[in-house]
């Protein structure tokens, strides 16, 4: 199996900012291989402990 993804989309759903099906729809993560792999892929990539964690906005982030 061959994953095809830039740093920012793995970055992207590690943080869980971006679900690993939005990342597969938009391009920014690409599965080839055999389909038992490409299927069971999102069962192996482990998500950060923070993300699951809310974070403030980015206009919120500067006037606290």
């Amino acid at each position: 199996m061959v994953v095809d993804a830039d740093v920012a989309a793995m970055t992207s759903v590690w943080l869980g900012d971006v679900p690993f099906a939005e990342a597969l729809r938009s391009g920014g993560m690409r599965l080839t291989g055999a389909r038992r792999l490409t299927s069971a892929f999102r069962t192996w990539l482990m998500l950060s402990h923070f993300a699951g964690v809310a974070r403030p906005s980015a206009a919120n982030a500067f006037h606290s």
